[in-house]
């Protein structure tokens, strides 16, 4: 389950049957145990959130809410299986789905996180710098907007003077990743992983390699496993 949408579909579909299913179990519950409203308002909560994180810009943050939330439900779950009078084999099930689907979640978190419209409006605005390196084109009349001015327009990319806004400290892992980037050829996680010796996991690597792609510093080439990474000269880019 490659495609960023299957995760999303999946998600959404588990999470809305988990949550039906807990509140069918809860009935099971007398009104007056707090634990029975307890869950209910957690489950409903991270559902909220595990639907809305396709639309959501701080998919990172969400995803780690909603990750402490599967903690809280399982542990709360763990209380009532060891607590109610009648058959615990329902609470046991309701746990173990949920711990499946945070599980896959956790697995899955940099996949949902990572935002592809960024790569999307990088690689065009790429496309065009090539473009108008080989000189600004001639616009029919009343059309003297330069072709990054319109996809600006059109896709609300940041101004030129809003581009660069994060220097990178280059005693820092972002900065030695830059460093390692500059003008060679580009390189996947793997082959930048090398430069730290094992010190640093391949998924830290792969966050910092994601923020330099959002703040414009890298550009990603590839899909998934064969995605590779280069810096972008941006001393050129068009107004």
């Amino acid at each position: 389950m490659d495609n960023i949408k299957d995760i999303y579909g999946f998600v959404t579909d588990r999470i809305q049957k988990l949550t039906s299913a807990l509140y069918r179990v809860t009935d099971l519950l007398s009104d007056k145990e707090p634990l029975k409203w307890t869950l209910r308002d957690k489950a409903l909560n991270l559902y909220d959130d595990l639907v809305s994180v396709k639309n959501t810009k701080d998919k990172d943050g969400l995803l780690d809410n909603s990750l402490k939330s599967f903690a809280q439900i399982v542990a709360s779950l763990e209380l009532v299986s060891a607590g109610v009078c009648v058959s615990n084999l329902n609470f046991e099930i309701l746990k173990r789905e949920y711990l499946f689907l945070k599980n896959f979640i956790e697995g899955k978190k940099t996949d949902i996180a990572y935002d592809s419209k960024i790569l999307l409006e990088l690689s065009s605005l790429e496309k065009i710098e090539n473009w108008t390196s080989k000189g600004k084109p001639n616009f029919p009349s009343g059309q003297g907007q330069s072709a990054f001015e319109r996809l600006s327009a059109s896709k609300n990319l940041p101004e030129k003077s809003q581009i660069i806004v994060q220097e990178i400290d280059p005693q820092t892992r972002k900065g030695k990743i830059l460093n390692f980037l500059k003008n060679g050829p580009a390189k996947s996680v793997n082959e930048i992983a090398v430069i730290f010796n094992g010190e640093t996991s391949e998924k830290s690597i792969q966050r910092d390699l994601l923020d330099l792609v959002k703040i414009g510093k890298i550009s990603a080439i590839g899909d998934k496993r064969w995605r590779k990474y280069q810096t972008i000269d941006l001393s050129d880019r068009v107004s």
